[in-house]
This record gives C-alpha cells, sequence and structure tokens, in this order.
C-alpha cells in the first residue's frame, strides 16, 4: 500500500516524463518555408512568406503561443482571414513540430504585414466552451471535472483530444464549513 505522498511522488515523475517537449526550431529556412495554414480542410502555404523572427511562448499558466509574422502584400491572406464564421467554428490552424496551433489573434500593420498570433489548439478547443458547469466536490475531484470538460470538447463530429491526468481516480476530503 502506497501512501499519498508516495503517489503524488510518482505522479510528479510520470508527469515530468510526459510533459510536451518544445518545439524544435531549426536554423534552416526549407523548414518554415513548409508551414501551411490549414482552414476547412484546405491549405494555404505560408512559410515563404514568413517576414522576421517568429515569437514563442511557452507558460506553465496559459496556453502556449507562437506569433508568425507574415507579409501579404495583395492582401491574399486577408481573404483567407476574414471569414470571421470559420476562425470560430472550426478555427485556422498551423502545425509546428507534430503540434497544432489555433489561430487566436490577427494584426495589420497596413502595409500587407499581418502579426497571427497562435495558441495550443487544445487550449483554443477548451475555451469555445462558455456554458456553466457544475458538479458536486463530494461526488467529484478537480480532475475529474477537468476530464468532463475534455470529453465535452472531444465529442463528435470533433477530433477527440488526447489527455493524461494522473490524479483522476484519486479521491480528495471535502473539508466541512465551520
Amino acid at each position: 500500500m502506497t501512501t499519498p505522498a508516495q503517489r503524488a511522488r510518482i505522479r510528479a515523475r510520470q508527469g515530468a516524463a510526459m510533459a510536451a517537449p518544445p518545439p524544435r526550431i531549426t536554423p534552416r529556412r526549407g523548414s518554415v518555408e513548409s508551414l501551411t495554414l490549414t482552414a476547412q480542410g484546405r491549405r494555404w502555404p505560408v512559410g515563404a512568406a514568413i517576414d522576421g523572427d517568429t515569437a514563442w511562448e511557452m507558460t506553465t499558466e496559459g496556453a502556449a503561443t507562437v506569433t508568425l509574422p507574415v507579409r501579404s502584400p495583395n492582401d491574399s491572406l486577408l481573404r483567407v482571414l476574414t471569414d470571421e464564421a470559420l476562425i470560430q467554428r472550426d478555427g485556422i490552424t498551423v502545425e509546428v513540430d507534430g503540434v497544432s496551433y489555433a489561430l487566436a489573434s490577427v494584426s495589420s500593420d497596413g502595409t500587407g504585414l499581418y502579426t497571427l498570433t497562435f495558441e495550443d489548439q487544445v487550449a483554443w478547443r477548451l475555451r469555445q466552451f462558455t456554458k456553466f458547469l457544475a458538479a458536486t466536490r463530494a461526488t467529484t475531484t478537480r480532475a475529474g471535472f477537468v476530464r468532463r470538460l475534455v470529453a465535452e470538447a472531444s465529442a463528435p463530429p470533433r477530433e477527440r483530444m488526447r489527455w493524461f491526468i494522473p490524479e483522476l481516480r484519486d479521491v480528495q476530503p471535502v473539508a466541512r464549513g465551520g
């Protein structure tokens, strides 16, 4: 029989082993040139239009983000980005080193340079669900509640999301009010 402290240490070691690796950034121009935006199953190559450095932000408090400065002097990119229903319903995604990112914001400097900020697609999908959910602490743990959120965001016809919650079955004591 293991103690709660031993189980916590085991979970911490497992969690450290399961953490998502940071994206591999290679200095070769050829790897960047292959980046494509995907929307409604169609692909638009944007890698060759990337103008400048890409900013990466990997945090534990929020979603990982990547910012791409894309130059589109003839505004062809604008035609893809102006369909707000498309952006909110299906999202516009880019895949970097096997990790999908969804378009979170767009800004333009007026000269054809668009700054596209993408966030982790899982966080983007979870943010799409805004209805109120409730559960009792006597029957549901925090981890179980998070699992419920992920199950809702993974329901058909949406793509199934992978998840790893080691605390899912750990029962937490409910504090009595005083």
